[in-house]
């Protein structure tokens, strides 16, 4: 689809959402318009009432009546007086009494335009959506909107989300958001990435003081990456026990190694990473699959940590990954599983099904 195209489906669907409340507004305004003084009575529950005079031809009048469009939203009925009312199906204010057998709908027209969400949902889902949109307006604020918050809260959608920075700068981005809020300065790609870089630095203050503040000490696990141009990572994970006995995990770093993933160059790594959090002491247990890599990290952090003062053994505190376990045992069985018995024994399954048949 082009990007012409596109923008004419987009016009065309707002030409139609316009267009069809435009028809509502005017069915009730082409019955509401024409009609002469009214001889209908509307009594509130108060026990206030109005009255008008009728005017026109009767016969004419009763037929388009009882055909009005108003009538899908009205009840009648009679009361034990004889006399008829017309009662809304949507409240219990409008009550209006039908004064002879030519009255007019007109004052039934004006207590319907109270209820356009009844007669149509939409315009009313899309009427409280822009008002909370462009007000701000949620249950726990009634913050006025601005373009400082709007703007913070994009740069957080597009970090969690994993959006692409320049997701901001797509001209159909600009349409959907535009057609929300007019008023919205939408900000570039470049802006948005450092308005993720400033979050990213109040959240790890945050995460900090989290950590550090934690009654108890705290788990790690750890796991090597390497991407297709060879580039090695350190995916770092803390977990601990918060006061109110949750459990919690947080992606603590995401390492880009300078060199390959040698336990040397982890150990380096990963204490500098729990350093600047301020956490060397609290390591209880560290995580790692059984590579010959993670022996050797686990004996160079032990040693940094003695000359940190803080007790680590690279045997006590290590925590082998059960599932790498599984991983090795089944591939190791595998092994040992030959290709020619198994090929051998679905021939004799085949031989046994001809046989059947």
């Amino acid at each position: 689809m082009t990007k012409k195209k596109r923008d004419n489906k987009f016009e065309d669907q707002n030409n139609a959402k316009r267009l069809r409340q435009e028809e509502i507004n005017d069915t009730i305004n082409d019955e509401s318009s024409g009609e002469s003084e009214t001889e209908i009575d509307y009594e509130e529950e108060h026990g206030e009432s109005e009255k008008a005079e009728l005017s026109g031809s009767e016969d004419n009048n009763k037929d388009n009546n009882e055909k009005s469009f108003v009538w899908n939203h009205f009840e009648k009925y009679t009361d034990n007086k004889n006399v008829t009312w017309a009662k809304c199906r949507h409240c219990s204010y409008g009550k209006y009494k039908i004064t002879g057998t030519g009255s007019s709908t007109g004052n039934l027209n004006r207590h319907l335009k109270t209820h356009l969400d009844k007669i149509d949902p939409s315009v009313q889902r899309q009427a409280e959506f822009m008002k909370k949109f462009i007000d701000g307006e949620n249950k726990d604020s009634n913050t006025v909107f601005s373009n400082e918050i709007f703007q913070e809260m994009l740069a957080a959608w597009i970090a969690v989300d994993d959006q692409s920075f320049t997701v901001v700068e797509c001209p159909e981005f600009h349409q959907v958001i535009r057609l929300c809020n007019p008023n919205v300065n939408l900000p570039s790609a470049d802006t948005i990435r450092s308005d993720i870089l400033n979050l990213y630095s109040i959240y790890r203050q945050d995460i900090k003081n989290q950590l550090q503040n934690s009654p108890g000490r705290l788990s790690f696990t750890l796991d090597g990456w390497t991407s297709p141009n060879n580039i090695s990572f350190l995916g770092v994970t803390c977990h601990y026990i918060d006061k109110d006995w949750k459990i919690n995990d947080i992606l603590l770093d995401f390492i880009c190694l300078k060199g390959s993933h040698s336990g040397e160059n982890m150990a380096i790594e990963f204490s500098q990473c729990v350093k600047e959090f301020n956490i060397l002491s609290k390591i209880i247990a560290i995580t790692a699959d059984n590579a010959a890599n993670n022996n050797t990290f686990l004996k160079e952090l032990e040693e940094i940590c003695v000359q940190n003062e803080t007790n680590f053994h690279h045997k006590k505190n290590h925590v082998r990954c059960l599932a790498h376990i599984i991983n090795l045992t089944t591939n190791e069985i595998l092994k040992h599983v030959k290709a020619g018995e198994a090929r051998d024994g679905i021939m004799i399954l085949e031989d046994n099904s001809e046989e059947s048949s």
